[in-house]
């Protein structure tokens, strides 16, 4: 039941909505088909970006330009069959891949596709009007169909093949925005159905929108990049934002010395408690980084902007404060709230606290080098800090 609700919401539910409105009054279709569709986009595209899902921002952008075309009624019927099949093939081309950032190589790539595919439909509707007409109107399979539908052959082609693209990714990945993606297209095909109309056109496309712009905030993706224990972004997030890296930046891999002797000795809740005070302390470190949990007992932190030596000195500083400022330990019976002397903790049995000496390893490689690709800057990193390059 929890998988069904997945897919249903909330792309169906949006779509169950926008055709609602769509099917509705005319005096409700002209008060939101006047400005919100653009508002949708707009928040759609900036909350896509800042989450770097730049197949999510391609699609939008498609959107915009066929909203752009529905009401301005520019090329006619014609241009808007011919953007819709466009913004289809757009899914079946975008789909198969993962999500970049926007600025980032894939995701510029990925909306130049789009960009691209708009340039090569709007120059074949200028340079051959004629000729798209005749293919828009050329049936010879299922012409009942396409007559009681509105929609031309080739045009509702390209949607019966995106659909089964995006539905196949989808159930291999089971991603939220493979499934807001397949909503969209089922909207804007549906849209298509009512050409006639722009004003309902436009319901339907802000519809395909607010699906795509959901489709990011999906709870179980946000977890997918963040460590439950530690609350810092996971290894997927740190790879995602490598990707992200432009100009000069240095990679941090921290390690803790003999971490295995706290869950040895102590016990894996004491060695919980280490990995979110070793945690809490890196967010703290100076120089603008950003830490994240590498794996086990590793960390990562990402310095935009910074040398290697200039990392080595915030991280030398982070080792010899947490080298200085012994652990204490916290029994099951130790009061949280602290009384008397703070250098002088005790238990409620009044017997001291134990004091855990904690050290860490760092290894620091900067994009100066010749190999400068992120996942390399990483491994140097991974090297150094496991003793076969330098270790701080």
């Amino acid at each position: 039941m929890k998988g069904l609700l997945s897919w249903l919401f909330p792309g169906g539910l949006v779509l169950v909505a926008a055709t609602a409105v769509a099917y509705g009054p005319e005096g409700l279709v002209a008060v939101a088909s006047r400005g919100f569709p653009w508002i949708a986009f707009g928040w759609a595209a900036l909350l896509a970006g800042s989450r770097h899902r730049s197949r999510v921002v391609a699609l939008i952008l498609g959107l915009v330009a066929l909203a752009a075309m529905a009401s301005s009624g520019a090329g006619g019927m014609p241009a808007l069959y011919v953007g819709g099949g466009l913004f289809a093939l757009s899914a079946v081309v975008l789909v198969p891949f993962g999500d970049r950032g926007v600025f980032s190589a894939m995701g510029l790539m990925q909306i130049a596709c789009v960009g691209a595919l708009g340039v090569l439909g709007g120059s074949f509707l200028y340079l051959a009007p004629g000729v798209t007409t005749g293919l828009l109107a050329a049936d010879l399979v299922y012409p009942a169909v396409t007559d009681r539908l509105g929609v031309p052959l080739p045009v509702m082609t390209a949607f019966v093949l995106a659909v089964l693209m995006v539905f196949v990714v989808a159930l291999r990945r089971d991603g939220p925005v493979e499934r807001g993606i397949l909503w969209s297209v089922l909207a804007v095909a549906l849209a298509l159905c009512l050409a006639g109309d722009p004003g309902r056109v436009l319901v339907l496309f802000m519809g395909a929108g607010l699906t795509l712009g959901l489709s990011v905030l999906d709870p179980s993706s946000a977890w997918a990049y963040r460590d439950g224990l530690t609350g810092l972004p996971g290894r997927r997030a740190l790879l995602r934002d490598l990707q992200l890296m432009r100009g000069s930046y240095a990679t941090a891999v921290v390690d803790i010395d003999d971490f295995s002797q706290f869950n040895d000795r102590y016990g894996h809740d004491v060695g919980d408690q280490v990995l979110r005070m070793v945690a809490s302390r890196l967010t703290k470190v100076p120089g603008g980084g950003r830490a994240y949990r590498y794996g086990g007992d590793e960390f990562a932190l990402l310095f935009p902007g910074r040398t290697e030596a200039e990392t080595l000195r915030h991280l030398g500083g982070f080792q010899r404060s947490l080298q200085d400022s012994p652990f204490g330990l916290r029994r099951w019976r130790r009061p949280r709230a602290k009384t008397g002397d703070p250098g002088t903790a005790k238990t409620e049995g009044g017997t001291p606290t134990r004091r855990l000496i904690v050290k860490v390893s760092v290894g620091v490689a900067d994009s100066s080098a010749d190999e400068s690709a992120p996942e390399a800057v990483l491994k140097r990193a991974d090297e150094a800090v496991h003793g076969s390059g330098r270790k701080g």
